[in-house]
């Protein structure tokens, strides 16, 4: 008879026991789940030496554009949207505003955004201009946003101007290529020399 008693209270304390685990096992019998991450965007499309070439409504030269190498980035893979984007690696672009003076623009890296309306710039950024006497007027920064199909091109970054004669360095600028316009935003400070 005492067997049976400690039979049956071995076999309840053995069920409160795997009952007590089974509802908060201790940590080493409990595997960490990992945080779902977000998928990483993975590249569509990848071109390697890309060129292209962009005109305006009447059927003028606007722009060409290089580059060592594209990555095309589609969001929704079923369909195009104005969130994808494309990242690429040494680009080149030629602003033909004015075909006798076009801007010529290079960085390292660069990305564009809103199907190629919007173009950013980052890593040694210079812009330049070469006039028709063949001096050269010369933009650098760490940072440039184009929009290359109203050649325009703005940042909030420390910009360094370099023209024959003159030295202007500022922190902002807004540039309208079509005007040969640039206003500089603030902090500015100028070197030039005497005529």
């Amino acid at each position: 008879m005492i067997r049976n008693w400690l039979s049956i209270t071995a076999l309840i304390a053995l069920t409160l026991l795997f009952i007590t685990l089974w509802e908060s096992p201790p940590a080493q019998f409990r595997r960490e789940q990992a945080q779902p991450q977000k998928p990483a965007h993975i590249a569509t499309t990848v071109l390697h030496d890309a060129k292209s070439t962009s005109f305006d409504a009447e059927g003028k030269l606007a722009y060409t554009f290089n580059a060592e190498e594209t990555r095309h980035f589609q969001i929704n893979p079923k369909k195009q949207s104005g969130k994808d984007y494309t990242e690429f690696t040494s680009p080149y672009m030629v602003l033909h505003h004015d075909p006798a003076n076009p801007w010529y623009v290079q960085a390292k890296q660069g990305k564009a955004k809103k199907n190629g309306t919007i173009v950013e710039l980052w890593g040694d950024v210079i812009a330049w201009q070469i006039d028709a006497n063949g001096k050269r007027s010369e933009l650098t920064t760490t940072y440039l946003r184009l929009k290359p199909e109203q050649q325009y091109a703005e940042t909030d970054k420390p910009v360094m101007i370099d023209t024959a004669g003159s030295k202007t360095r500022a922190v902002g600028m807004k540039a309208f290529l079509q005007q040969d316009r640039i206003e500089l935003l603030s902090r500015v400070r100028g070197i030039h020399e005497p005529i």
